[in-house]
């Protein structure tokens, strides 16, 4: 296998990385708009803590319903 191959594992966990990334940006574009990580909560009708751990990395896998909330899922 010559350097620029990349198994199927290496591919799952790039695309894994680039979802959880995608879901950080949202949550902090969301607080910028909203002004807070608590307003967002509120306005969006989801956990302050949960949406701030969301945003920092620590939680990584929101349902379908939260993602729906954040504008991320149809």
């Amino acid at each position: 296998m010559s350097g620029c191959e990349m198994t199927k594992v290496d591919l799952h966990k790039k695309v894994e990385m680039l979802r959880i990334g995608i879901i950080r940006v949202r949550v902090k574009e969301l607080v910028g708009v909203y002004g807070s990580v608590r307003r967002a909560g509120r306005a969006l009708n989801i956990d302050a803590a949960y949406l701030h751990r969301l945003m920092t990395g620590e939680k990584v896998n929101p349902s379908k319903v939260v993602l729906k909330k954040l504008g991320l899922e149809p």
